[in-house]
């Protein structure tokens, strides 16, 4: 029977199998979204994991204008090759089925960025940023109390970048 030995096993090999089924760099966004829309993972874990997992040399983050991009590596690549078997097939078949039918989406997508990280002097900072034509419309940190709020944040950055971007152009231009 497949399995991984751990929850935080499995995210990460979610992580790397849905990169390597993409066929192309994703910014941060884009992966957060496509591996949440297709494993139900937190947008924190996710964030969690890809650091382990650079640090580990499973993956690459190459800095673009519009933001960090990820790619497997040569050693992410030949691990997600060797452990594709020990999915659960029925993961294996959903991941491949939501990424057969969104990867043109998922690669559509406007480039924001929303990190969040752990502030050394306490609380935590969602890190904020929106990309249009490679240029940085707007950028934002905001220190926050506890991890939910900063991921909630995170997680509604993109779907209300325009009207914050609005607000504080309003309050600033007037």
């Amino acid at each position: 029977m497949p399995y991984f030995l751990n929850e935080t096993e499995s995210v990460k090999f979610y992580i790397m199998y849905i990169l390597k089924l993409m066929l192309s760099r994703l910014t941060l966004p884009q992966l957060v979204t496509a591996v949440t829309e297709a494993t139900g993972i937190g947008c924190f874990d996710i964030q969690l994991s890809l650091s382990e997992l650079e640090h580990a040399g499973y993956i690459i983050s190459e800095t673009a204008p519009s933001g960090e991009r990820y790619i497997l590596s040569p050693r992410g690549n030949r691990t997600v090759v060797l452990l594709a078997k020990s999915m659960p097939a029925s993961s294996r078949h959903a991941i491949d089925k939501y990424v057969a039918e969104n990867r043109e989406r998922i690669a559509a997508m406007g480039y924001f960025s929303a990190k969040m990280r752990k502030n050394p002097a306490g609380g935590y900072d969602a890190v904020l940023s929106s990309v249009e034509d490679d240029r940085i419309m707007l950028a934002l940190t905001i220190n926050v109390a506890d991890r939910t709020t900063a991921d909630r944040i995170c997680s509604s950055w993109e779907n209300k970048t325009d009207k914050v971007y609005r607000a504080l152009y309003d309050i600033l231009n007037s």
